[in-house]
């Protein structure tokens, strides 16, 4: 309601009202109204003009509820959005000021490639004028920010062109999609680890029979054919070193490819740790200081103890390997820790759950960003020729992962490292570690059927057997073996077949002999152990496993272990 008087004082009014109308319904009004003086300059009437402005009050209720929907919309965006005109931010939501940690008067003074990633500007910067000109360009696309701390964020931006304040600018739309790039460069991580993995382990088991050869041969001179005076004897025991060490390198890449299993069992990891650094504190400099820190009493965890300790040994030999110029500090910790949804969806082979985080941290020089993403690559190493043979971090990333953990790394050049290791922990008692003699040589006289496809193995098999007492035939082929033993099955005490061979596998030889004679005791031979194949084995009957390279003293032992088991039978 408005007032107001003229020149002679009377009063006229004029104001917005909401009528009822005859047929039950409303508008709304503008009316002027003025009185009018009579005879005696008293107000006896009233000069009124009405106006119907019913449709401009519904249009201006709908613009009002159209910009508070708007006013929501921008305030409570998830993503930041902002309008780019003279290379300054000049209108932002809320959004927007939470990732780049400006605020909007801060950013409506400093040019907006500032806070675009240094490597990034010269292209957001070209594009961004590119579309001011009206040149076609890709309207999404991805870049790196730097918010005010300084922390790299990566972001996808959709922006259109528009016109503000009767000038060209662009509307923006800026997504945080950090921790998106970060699961992308672990699953293609994964999926490289994979695909090498395959390769390694087709490597390996090729390798495996050659190794058989050199390590066979030798060992059957060393046990039955060169004296101990003799001075041929520390040059075989060299021979019978360095395959070996060879046969180890195998099975990393076995563990790395996880085409191997081992025995996991309860185990207390705090033990490891403190038994590594004790070994470890001989070999490193004296300027390296390590520094332990157990937070977790209950850190028993279902893993293998020598697979452990190798993961141990690696990363912190490793640790000491950046520090030995220049000194340092070597921290290994062990925490428990809880990791929900949000904290597990950081490692695609995680579940949530609860987990002992293992910690190596070093002050060393650290590792370059083009490096980084190489360093569980097998036979990948920055060491110096002889230094190292690149197994080291493959092997490591191998069995975390067979042990249903993760593995993670932060570095930044001269700023040192540090590697995460998550593994599942279990509220079990841990089990003593109880270290095995081997046993003397077994020696027997029973009869052996001995098939491998590579004639060495079987040259290798025969000969050892045939040296330990037992009447052996050797067969290179699946299918004459099975005709041999179907000729004369009460023959033979003992059959011993490899798992890999043409026409017919060990297990699918295996099922056949076990056909014509249900008690015939059978061992399988095969390049990598696998759980489903070898439950499937035992459910058909198969006695027992060995894995290659076969040694002669582990042919002859198990053989013996096989035949004295089904006797007791």
């Amino acid at each position: 309601l408005i007032e107001s008087g003229d020149d002679e004082g009377w009063s006229s009014v004029r104001f917005e009202a909401e009528q009822y109308c005859k047929d039950g319904t409303t508008i709304w009004s503008h009316n002027n109204a003025r009185f009018l003086p009579g005879p005696d300059k008293k107000p006896v009437n009233i000069l009124g003009v009405t106006s119907d402005i019913t449709e401009r009050k519904r249009t201006e209720e709908a613009l009002k509820e159209s910009e508070e929907k708007y006013r929501i919309l921008f305030e409570n965006a998830t993503d930041a959005i902002f309008i780019a005109q003279d290379e300054v931010i000049k209108f932002v939501n809320p959004k927007a000021e939470e990732m780049t940690g400006y605020s909007a008067e801060e950013l409506a003074k400093i040019p907006f490639v500032d806070i675009i990633h240094p490597e990034d500007r010269d292209m957001v910067l070209e594009r961004h004028l590119k579309r001011l000109k009206g040149e076609e360009i890709p309207s999404i696309y991805s870049f790196r920010i730097l918010n005010r701390s300084g922390e790299e964020l990566s972001v996808d931006l959709n922006a259109v062109l528009i016109n503000w304040e009767g000038r060209p600018a662009t509307l923006n739309f800026i997504r945080d999609i950090t921790q998106q790039k970060k699961l992308e460069v672990q699953l293609q991580q994964a999926q490289k680890m994979e695909a090498i993995g395959t390769l390694a382990g087709g490597i390996a088991h090729d390798f495996n029979n050659i190794l058989m050869a050199i390590i066979g041969y030798a060992e059957i001179m060393d046990l039955f054919e060169v004296p101990e005076d003799s001075p041929m004897k520390p040059n075989l025991k060299e021979v019978l070193k360095a395959a070996n060490r060879a046969k180890d390198l195998v099975q990393q890449i076995l563990t790395f490819s996880r085409q191997t299993e081992y025995e996991k069992k309860p185990l207390q990891l705090s033990l490891i740790v403190k038994e590594a650094l004790k070994f470890l504190r001989a070999s490193l400099p004296s300027t390296v200081e390590i520094h332990q820190n157990i937070e977790s009493e209950a850190n028993t965890v279902l893993a293998d103890p020598t697979q452990m300790h190798q993961v141990i040994m690696n990363l912190c030999t490793n640790a000491g390997h950046a520090m030995r110029k220049h000194g340092g500090v070597l921290e290994v910790s062990l925490a428990e820790v809880d990791l929900d949804e949000e904290g597990a969806a950081q490692f695609p082979d995680l579940e949530p759950g609860v987990y002992l985080k293992l910690m190596v941290k070093d002050t060393g020089h650290g590792i370059d960003h083009d490096t980084i993403g190489r360093i569980f690559d097998p036979f990948f190493t920055t060491k110096e020729r002889g230094e190292g043979t690149g197994m080291g971090l493959s092997v490591v990333h191998g069995i975390i992962h067979g042990h249903d953990g993760a593995i993670t790394v932060e570095s930044e050049p001269g700023e040192g490292s540090t590697f995460q290791v998550f593994l599942p922990l279990i509220k079990k008692e841990t089990e003593e570690i109880q270290l095995e003699t081997l046993p003397p040589l077994p020696k027997g006289d029973e009869n052996v059927l001995f098939v491998d496809d590579e004639k060495v193995i079987v040259d290798i098999g025969g000969n050892t057997l045939g040296r330990l007492g037992y009447s052996v035939i050797v067969k290179t082929s699946s299918k004459e073996a099975l005709e041999i033993f179907r000729s004369q099955p009460d023959h033979f005490d003992l059959v011993v077949t490899d798992m890999t061979m043409p026409n017919m596998t060990g297990v699918e030889l295996a099922e056949k002999l076990l056909q014509i004679r249900s008690d015939i005791p059978i061992i399988l031979c095969t390049g990598f152990s696998d759980r489903v194949m070898q439950e499937k084995a035992r459910s058909m009957g198969i006695r027992e496993f060995i894995n290659k390279p076969i040694s002669p003293r582990g042919l002859g032992e198990s053989v013996r272990r096989v035949l004295d088991q089904t006797i007791e039978e």
